[in-house]
């Protein structure tokens, strides 16, 4: 199966943060128009793990992380991000074995690249990653706002975002969370 795509109307946005914003991050400025002359199309969803199983399975592909032996996992306990032995794209964020639904992770730009460049060759069809500004422009959706949904936290469940009252099972919180948020959710 081929990932279910969304066409993305042609327009422009203004790309980054603005200096009056408090939680900028240097990398976000200075503001800029971006502006697409024709539309494109993206995937409606992440590509999951078994969507990468089914490239692997096909191809015998081995990922950055397969060839390497590990990959770098979350470690509650220490509160930080560590290398693990045995970790790659069939393993979640903390090193367990990852639902077949959940996001792949554990793949570097090559292998990501590569999946698509797989896609392409099985459909005919010509697949790549987004751009930076292709990712931003989708994801703000036409606002202008901090959010897509404003400028403040969002009042009811609007996604699995990182919110300021979402704590994992040690009782950790997430280090640049949205103030006032709370899914009940660690992790995807």
């Amino acid at each position: 199966s081929t990932p279910e795509m969304v066409v993305v109307p042609y327009g422009k946005f203004l790309m980054g943060s603005s200096d009056s914003d408090a939680r900028h991050q240097d990398n976000e400025l200075p503001p800029h128009e971006v502006t697409f002359k024709r539309g494109f199309a993206i995937a409606r969803n992440e590509i999951t793990v078994a969507d990468f199983k089914r490239f692997v399975d096909a191809t015998r592909y081995r990922s950055w992380a397969t060839r390497a032996g590990h990959s770098v996992v979350y470690d509650e306990k220490g509160g930080v991000f560590s290398e693990h032995e045995g970790v790659d794209w069939r393993r979640d964020h903390v090193g367990r074995i990852a639902s077949p639904a959940l996001p792949v992770v554990h793949v570097s730009l090559k292998d990501a690249q590569a999946y698509a460049r797989w896609l392409s060759e099985r459909t005919g069809q010509h697949y790549r990653l987004p751009s930076e500004a292709e990712f931003e422009y989708v994801m703000r959706a036409g606002t202008t706002t901090r959010y897509p949904w404003g400028d403040s936290p969002p009042r009811r469940v609007v996604g699995n975002l990182p919110g300021d009252g979402d704590l994992s099972r040690s009782g950790r919180n997430w280090g640049n969370p949205i103030p006032g948020y709370r899914d009940a959710f660690w992790g995807p």
